[in-house]
Order: C-alpha cells, then structure tokens, then sequence
C-alpha cells in the first residue's frame, strides 16, 4: 500500500508512520518528494522486506507496530557498499 500526504513538519512525519504501522498493519518508510512537503508513506509486510535503498530515502527509520526502528546494520552495510565507484 501506498499514502501520499502533505507534512508539515519531521514530528508530524514520525507520528504519522507510527499510526499508519498500528492501523494497517506491516512495516511503514517514507520517501520525500524534492522541494515539497509531499511525503510518500509505503508498507511492506515485515522491516525484513523493506529495500534497502530506503536506508537513505527513510533516514534510517522504520514504522513497526507503532514504534520507530533503525535499519539492521546488514542493511546499512549492503547500502553502503552500493555507493558510487561500484559497478
């Protein structure tokens, strides 16, 4: 499932995934539109599931059971190592 909504502010992001976690259920990151305060909120059915490219778009945060969670340290490290010079 995806949301897009209009957030004003990083408290209100934060809140707004940990809600989306506890009414729908699954694990919640968000991407944000360039310049705006568009914010694409996204579920996937376990923080396991989630890519790892969200590591940078979510800023390291996942919405699970209405708590936020950090990106296991495999994750980052596999994001990392798809940095630039890599091909």
């Amino acid at each position: 499932m995806e949301i897009a909504r209009t957030v004003k502010d990083e408290p209100e992001l934060w809140d707004t995934l940990k809600k989306l976690s506890i009414e729908h259920g699954g694990a919640w990151v968000h991407s944000v539109r360039p310049f705006s305060h568009e914010v694409t909120f996204k579920q996937f059915k376990n923080p396991s599931s989630v890519p790892d490219h969200f590591h940078d778009l979510a800023g390291n945060r996942i919405a699970w059971e209405g708590s936020l969670r950090g990106f296991t340290k495999a994750a980052q490290i596999r994001e990392q190592n798809r940095g630039l010079g890599r091909q």
